[in-house]
């Protein structure tokens, strides 16, 4: 298949060799999901092997392990080739495959034991998301308070909206400074230097970068990011006070990113039981359940058991969702539920390619596709023998 790509390529990447860059990182997104696909089921035939009760139990923990793996090497590999949707890619395949998995392993093992180790080690990622969050709340807050004083002693400080940082909160702030910079390059906008009697402004003629619909930050790997101020061609150019707004806005972005991220993450924990739970009860009661090595020994009692597990543990899943959006509500002063409805707006082709891929590729693990007994040379022979009479 790579051949047959290289034959089709070669000619567009002679025209543009930046091409090679946007393939390499295609390539590396095909190797994330290889991954993917040997990891989890060499995780699931051990899980089978294994011996019904606290082995299976332990065994399970193995899971939030291979989440934070696959989260690690999705976010460093494909953070090129995915830009702003980093975090979709992130949770609709590292977290949405971990948490179909988790639901196996509460159909095998359907034990409050299983569904409290699992409920635990989500609990604490969650107050870890909730850390970090609270880490970068802390950073925004002190450099508002630095801007603050930096403005009292600025001699332009009568005519810049230094008020606003006193009285507004966070997001109108970084949003004043977005439109009274540019971020695309080094030198800020000359309209609003000049607006704001900046004497510099003469010198520039770079003009503003465009309303941009980006929820979070990217992160630019091994480049100098514009929004450090700590890039050493920033520090030599551009004053102090704009140095820490330039910074102000960065930490804006970063906390948008973390909380869009968590809110994902939950989101994605909560519909995965419901829709794992509405495909088994919809295989059990089809005339292939036979072909499924997972639901052919299973019984109506078995089925309700393991369906009411899942939903418990959905409904736990509700719960800690609805707490941890009134927390970051609180925390941010903005309602992270708009921030999850505009994400799902805008990227709804992938999310919904990936919940399909995911969905069908998980469940259809135990399909045994010659049926329930072994299939015979001569059960083959006689079924070839009738095609070619129809076809007859």
């Amino acid at each position: 298949m790579f051949f047959a790509l290289a034959i089709v390529w070669y000619p567009h990447v002679r025209q543009n060799l930046k091409l090679l860059w946007k393939i390499a990182d295609a390539i590396l997104i095909c190797i994330c999901h290889g991954l993917v696909i040997i990891g989890y089921p060499i995780f699931y035939y051990a899980f089978q092997k294994m011996g019904s009760g606290i082995e299976r139990t332990a065994f399970s923990m193995v899971l939030p392990i291979l989440k934070t793996f696959y989260r690690v090497l999705f976010y460093y590999l494909c953070r090129s080739a995915s830009g702003e949707r980093i975090t979709i890619v992130v949770v609709f395949n590292a977290d949405l495959v971990n948490a179909l998995f988790v639901n196996f392993c509460m159909q095998y093992q359907p034990s409050f034991m299983t569904t409290a180790g699992l409920m635990i080690a989500n609990a604490l990622q969650v107050v870890l998301m909730i850390r970090d969050i609270d880490v970068i709340r802390k950073r925004i807050a002190d450099t508002g308070s630095e801007i603050v004083q930096l403005r009292k002693n600025d001699k332009f400080a009568s005519k810049l909206p230094g008020d606003r940082f006193a009285t507004t909160s966070m997001l109108p702030r970084a949003t004043d400074i977005f439109q009274r910079y540019t971020f695309d390059t080094l030198k800020y906008d000359s309209t609003s230097a000049k607006k704001y009697g900046d004497p510099r402004a003469s010198d520039l003629t770079i003009p503003r970068q465009q309303n941009s619909v980006l929820v979070a930050p990217l992160d630019s790997g091994p480049l100098d990011n514009p929004f450090d101020p700590s890039t050493k061609t920033m520090g030599d150019t551009l004053s102090e006070l704009e140095q820490l707004e330039r910074k102000y806005a960065s930490l804006v972005r970063t906390l948008m990113y973390a909380s869009e991220f968590a809110i994902l993450t939950a989101y994605a924990e909560v519909i995965t039981p419901i829709v794992y739970s509405l495909y088994l009860f919809t295989v059990f009661h089809m005339p292939n359940r036979d072909y499924y090595s997972q639901i052919a020994s299973m019984d109506s009692n078995h089925l309700a058991k393991t369906v009411v597990n899942v939903l418990l543990y959905s409904l736990v899943e509700l719960t800690s969702f609805a707490a941890l959006t009134q927390t970051l509500k609180r925390r941010l002063n903005f309602s992270t539920m708009h921030q999850l409805v505009f994400v799902l707006d805008r990227q709804m082709i992938h999310v919904q390619t990936a919940i399909i891929l995911w969905v069908f590729y998980t469940t259809q693990i135990s399909l045994e596709h010659c049926g329930g007994k072994p299939c015979t040379a001569i059960t083959w022979i006689l079924f070839n023998r009738n095609c070619v009479r129809v076809l007859r």
